[in-house]
């Protein structure tokens, strides 16, 4: 009976010391899962930052785009209004000279050309 009580304490020894030892790695698996957890959390805050900048860029180049096309706009209506300007300058000067054309035939300085 002595030796079945020691048998029975030696295995409760070894389940005791087996319990500690799954005890300590079950407390090593927390603390590794602690530490992903905290790598994931880390991770997700500079995704958050990134997709921030990103918006953040993305209206840039809204607004960048929109100076673009406020910039062609306005070159082409500087193109246009410079077009019509010339255009009515050299009818103008044109004109001008047939007068002046004219005046030098009838003061006779010039000759009238035939073409």
């Amino acid at each position: 009976m002595e030796r079945k009580q020691d048998v029975a304490i030696d295995l409760g020894r070894e389940t005791v010391s087996l319990q500690k030892e799954t005890l300590n790695e079950v407390k090593g698996i927390t603390s590794l899962q602690r530490e992903t957890l905290d790598e994931v959390k880390g991770i997700t805050s500079l995704q958050r930052e990134t997709l921030a900048l990103q918006k953040e860029t993305l209206d840039e180049v809204k607004g960048i785009a929109s100076l673009q096309k406020e910039t062609r706009d306005e070159v082409k209506g500087v193109r246009q209004d410079l077009s019509k300007t010339l255009t009515q300058e050299i009818a103008e000067m044109r004109e001008e000279l047939k007068e002046i054309r004219s005046a030098l035939i009838q003061a006779g300085i010039m000759k009238l050309a035939h073409s």
